[in-house]
């Protein structure tokens, strides 16, 4: 058996998805499975990077364009001298050393510049070629040339930037195997007998090539808008099919928004889906029944896991509040601080800390200009929340949708009180009303209702001993320790590994 997951996806922030399949990873790996992430687009060196920041290995990658290769290793292995060694540089050409990498100044003017590796440290991952300052080339290696990116010169707005047109995929031996050219925002590829696919073609041959077998699984993290979804939907290899739902899956009154028209059109071929709540597992239920289909088998399974519970020996000072997410307007963390303000005004010693970033930030930092609340409100930005959860005792959300909550999981495995509006799904899952926080009713209020009832509940916990609620929030976080994420996983491929292929 092999779990294939498509996809990590580019292009965009970084967000709870990306966490939730780095976690999906750790649990396959203790649990001994063959799985595989795949890339249907080649990334660029920061979205690698990032991606290999959450914990994963080069063996564990699939890159699509690569699969065309004969290439089989994808990870950095030549050192600075190996590629002097395969360019033909001499050391006299050195013009620059530091710890990310070395360059080299041809007779010609051009500056080749070595990109050293972040995790792979001293191999080379990258080499830069330069001319008058402008980059014309980079080439990825491993132990052969992998790819050469070739970029334009792009004068605009009095502005000149280097935009890519056009990306080679090699062989060992340095021809090319597949092309890439991008035309009006759409990409091609050109295949050695001279084929033109679209993305969507090309990703349909991948598809095609994984050659699925039978006791094999996938899993999709998306379905909308994906170059992936019609040629996994398709595919009649008997591979097991699933998607895991990420986000809320209604939309008003409506069962099903737009981003779930294939999962609700094509349900058939799905053989499962996965939730992280029970109450969102009971609701799609629901939503296909409304449909007048039967929906595939669902599984609710947690999209994180804590390692241990963290404990602290220091007192919890209660007027210590704080908040996580990534700034954008769906968390609401506007709300969040108009309700420390008010609840300050009320004569609450409050210190509220906000981490995260994101294309609020400006617009957080002007409102707590605003309010002239610099001394108790900070913006503290990405910082690792490892040891900051337990320097607080109440954790604040004003997201108005969360179909889990990570940081909410976190808060309660360091055994904070929390506030938050009751909303599904996270909050009515980690927030017992009275026991461990409070959930303030947000159905048909404004927003000055919320923040003043937020505010509340904030002088509340800022001036009463929490100890109970904190105790609650242990007892509720101990159903989350990977040790039991871990079971679930087992349960759930066990099953499918079981049952018969619907389609």
């Amino acid at each position: 058996m092999t779990v294939y997951n498509f996809n990590l996806l580019l292009g965009f922030e970084p967000n709870g998805v990306d966490v939730a399949q780095a976690h999906r990873l750790k649990m396959f790996r203790k649990l001994g499975v063959e799985t595989y992430f795949v890339f249907t687009h080649w990334p660029n060196s920061d979205q690698l990077d990032y991606f290999l920041s959450k914990g994963y290995r080069y063996n564990e990658l699939i890159f699509a364009q690569l699969s065309f290769t004969d290439h089989l290793a994808t990870e950095p292995i030549l050192s600075s001298s190996e590629m002097e060694m395969l360019l033909g540089l001499e050391k006299s050409q050195q013009i620059d050393s530091s710890d990310e990498g070395q360059s080299y100044k041809l007779d010609n003017g051009e500056v080749i510049v070595f990109r050293y590796s972040k995790y792979y440290l001293d191999k080379v991952q990258y080499v830069d070629y330069f001319s008058e300052g402008y980059l014309l080339k980079r080439e990825t290696y491993s132990t052969q040339k992998l790819v050469s990116d070739y970029f334009v010169l792009n004068y605009q707005n009095n502005q000149i930037s280097a935009e890519l047109g056009r990306r080679v995929y090699h062989n060992q031996d340095g021809s090319v195997a597949i092309e890439e050219i991008a035309l009006k925002k759409k990409r091609y590829y050109i295949f050695n007998d001279s084929r033109l696919v679209t993305q969507e073609e090309f990703i349909e041959i991948f598809v095609n090539n994984l050659n699925l077998k039978e006791d094999d699984i996938v899993i999709m993290d998306r379905a909308s808008n994906t170059d992936f979804a019609r040629p996994l939907l398709e595919q009649s290899s008997g591979a097991k099919l699933g998607l895991v739902f990420h986000s809320e899956h209604t939309f008003g009154e409506q069962p099903f928004s737009y981003e779930y028209y294939y999962p609700v059109k094509y349900a058939n071929r799905f053989d499962f889906m996965i939730t992280s709540t029970k109450l969102q597992a009971e609701i799609l239920k629901e939503s296909f029944q409304k449909e007048g289909q039967q929906a595939p088998e669902i599984y609710t399974i947690p999209v994180g896991g804590l390692k241990s519970l963290q404990y602290t020996d220091q007192f919890r000072q209660p007027q210590k509040i704080m908040t996580a997410s990534r700034l954008i307007y769906s968390k609401r963390v506007d709300l969040a601080i108009r309700a420390v303000v008010l609840a300050h005004q009320k004569g609450a010693h409050i210190d509220f800390s906000i981490f995260g970033q994101g294309i609020e930030y400006n617009r957080l930092e002007d409102l707590i200009r605003e309010y002239s609340a610099e001394d108790y409100i900070h913006l503290k930005g990405y910082t690792k929340l490892d040891d900051e959860y337990i320097k607080h005792s109440t954790y604040l959300t004003t997201s108005v949708t969360e179909t889990f909550g990570l940081t909410l999981m976190e808060a309660v495995g360091a055994g904070l009180s929390i506030v938050g509006f009751d909303v599904r799904y996270g909050n009515v899952t980690f927030i017992k009303d009275g026991e461990n926080g409070y959930l303030v009713p947000f159905d048909g209020r404004n927003e000055q209702e919320l923040v003043e009832d937020l505010a509340q509940r904030l002088v509340e916990l800022s001036s009463k001993d929490v100890a109970n609620f904190h105790r609650k929030s242990y007892q509720l976080a101990g159903s989350y320790l990977e040790e039991h994420i871990v079971e679930l996983w087992n349960d759930f491929l066990r099953d499918q590994t079981s049952r018969k292929t619907i389609h």
